[in-house]
């Protein structure tokens, strides 16, 4: 696992004394390297500095546009810059005569850190369990965790550009984000030994098993193997082993009649194959040519269309 972090998630209820915030505000503080100090709801005393702020903006800005007009926004934000200025560099009694400019120069300013190098980019948290495959579902993709994880429950943090997976707040996980549905994002490294070597070998093998059988089975096990490139290769050598294993159980002869019927039914799994050999359908001279339409005075056929 490379680049291992730890992400600290101290599970507390939520209560009037000590309330909580959600994950994405907290990633916020953490990156701007700030606190924040949640207030009780309905508490106006718990932010009392805040509460004034807004009455002295009433008051000293927003009451002096009361009777001016303004014909663009431009206009209203210099007129609200001049305004402010004025509220900032206004001596205070209860500040010892100093303005809020003097103070901000005078303590603020010197202990003010910069902006971080990068934007914070919010992210948004959910818990998904992972399948057999070794592979968790968010936002309908599949990404890879250690194979050793599978049953268990890991947190997503999901952003625009990347996906990241934590179990007790330890990362297991990291892939760049895939807005493409329904496909798989894996690691090789988060694979079985034994998986690995049985995905990476030579496609030869079952190759060699089809042109044993015969050319129909050659060109269904290519069509399984090569016809969908888009699909996971975990996935192809699963059906191409299926066919293998279901013609080592019905002989070359049926299966190599099957792979011929299921090919020009345009079969796309291992199933087709197999669902022909169970029920004998190979036996059937029939089973290439097409069904007879049906006559019936409800159906109105293609020439009600023309």
């Amino acid at each position: 696992m490379r680049g291992a972090t730890r992400v600290e998630r101290r599970r507390v209820v939520p209560t009037a004394i000590e309330p909580t915030i959600n994950r994405t505000y907290s990633e916020l503080a953490r990156h701007y390297g700030t606190a924040i100090v949640p207030a009780r709801p309905a508490k106006p005393q718990d932010k009392g500095a805040v509460e004034r702020a807004v009455l002295t903006a009433q008051r000293w800005i927003l009451a002096c546009l009361r009777h001016e007009t303004f014909f663009s926004l431009a206009e209203l934000n210099e007129r609200i810059a001049q305004l402010l200025e004025d509220v900032n560099s206004r001596p205070q009694r209860q500040l010892g005569g100093a303005s809020r400019r003097e103070l901000f120069e005078r303590i603020e300013r010197s202990v003010l850190i910069a902006l971080p190098s990068t934007r914070f980019e919010p992210s948004k948290w959910r818990t998904v369990k992972v399948n057999r495959d070794y592979h968790v579902e968010v936002e309908r993709h599949y990404y890879s965790v250690p194979y050793t994880l599978v049953g268990e429950s890991v947190e997503a943090r999901v952003t625009s550009r990347g996906i990241e997976l934590f179990l007790h707040g330890q990362r297991v996980a990291a892939h760049a984000r895939s807005h493409v549905p329904y496909r798989r994002t894996t690691d090789p490294e988060h694979r079985p030994k034994s998986h690995t070597a049985w995905v990476d070998r030579d496609p030869g093998g079952l190759l060699a098993w089809a042109s044993s059988v015969g050319p129909h089975a050659t060109a269904y096990m290519r069509r399984l193997l090569d016809a969908d490139t888009n699909m996971h290769p975990d996935t192809r050598w699963r059906s191409g082993a299926g066919l293998r294993r279901v013609g080592e159980r019905y002989g070359a002869a049926r299966t190599e009649r099957a792979c011929e019927i299921a090919f020009r039914l345009g079969g796309r799994s291992y199933k087709p194959v197999a669902n022909i050999l169970k029920h004998s359908r190979d036996h059937r001279e029939d089973a290439l040519t097409e069904a007879t339409p049906i006559v019936h005075n409800q159906v109105r056929g293609p020439q009600y269309y023309q």
